[in-house]
């Protein structure tokens, strides 16, 4: 006589945990911070400001000053460390290159000091961004790959505006409208080619950096 117990799916299928060292062995090699277990939860980051002799801070100078006038100088480059956003960021790589077969692009994000801590927490949360810009490509987290174009919209605060330097995972881009919530079938991402890229899906970015200038 067959048995009438019901086994659930996680029954059947356990979820398997990964040991901390081959999680931290996926975190950049150019963090700072040291990461243990409470460190891999949502909510925590640390913040390390970059020394203007290490080669990241002179990466993200160039980048940031190339063709842009709005920038009369760098106050500092903070580079964010959150484990948790970074690995969830991964998952959704690997995600979306099965699916999509897409590339990393180092993008821009302009945005006030005071938005800074909850994107550090959260990340960018397309269900609240983009409304500066009036969603002329879709109601998404607007995107640059030029750090000139981006920084027009950054919010100043005392004198001190803000540029976010992100990881942006871009497949195939669509033409986008006012009304769109998602791009079309076979396409991830909408907007203008290289001035406007605008993301829908959670996890789809990461912030890198904080400009500060």
């Amino acid at each position: 006589m067959l048995s009438s117990r019901k086994i659930t799916f996680l029954q059947a299928y356990p979820t398997r945990s990964i040991p901390l060292a081959q999680l931290q062995s996926y975190l950049p090699y150019t963090w700072l911070s040291a990461v243990d277990e409470t460190d891999l939860q949502k909510g925590t980051y640390t913040v390390i400001t970059l020394d203007e002799d290490s080669p990241e801070y002179k990466e993200i100078k160039e980048q940031v000053l190339l063709n842009n006038s709005h920038f009369k100088k760098i106050c500092r480059i903070d580079q964010v460390e959150n484990p948790y956003l970074f690995l969830m960021y991964l998952l959704k790589r690997h995600e979306n290159y099965l699916e999509f077969f897409c590339k990393e692009e180092r993008c821009f994000h302009g945005t006030a000091t005071t938005n800074v801590d909850s994107i550090m927490n959260n990340n960018l949360n397309w269900r609240f961004f983009g409304r500066r810009v009036g969603h002329i490509h879709g109601k998404g987290v607007y995107f640059s790959k030029k750090a000139a174009f981006a920084s027009q919209y950054a919010k100043y605060c005392n004198n001190i505006g803000c540029l976010l330097v992100a990881k942006v995972l871009v497949a195939s881009v669509a033409q986008g409208d006012s009304q769109t919530i998602l791009p079309a079938q076979n396409y991830d991402t909408t907007g203008s080619g290289d001035d406007i890229l605008v993301k829908y899906g959670d996890n789809e970015f990461y912030p890198e950096f904080v400009v500060y200038f």
